[in-house]
């Protein structure tokens, strides 16, 4: 069962880090170097979704077998 509520906890960061990105991409920024910085926020938090959804998909396919 700890396995469940691993992926609830992982899930619930997906779902800030998805709101995140979409805010960052979405935002306007004139500024050259504030602009590369948004972008490389913008790759971290979609490495960190990507990394708990893999988690996720380790547990789930853990959790069948």
């Amino acid at each position: 069962m700890k396995a469940l509520e691993t992926i609830k906890k992982n899930n619930e960061k997906i779902k800030i880090l998805s709101g995140l990105y979409k805010a960052i991409l979405k935002s306007e920024i004139s500024d050259k170097k504030e602009l590369e910085i948004s972008k490389t926020k913008a790759k971290i938090a979609r490495q960190e979704m990507l990394h708990l959804l893999y988690s996720n998909h380790k547990k789930i396919k853990t959790i069948e077998k």
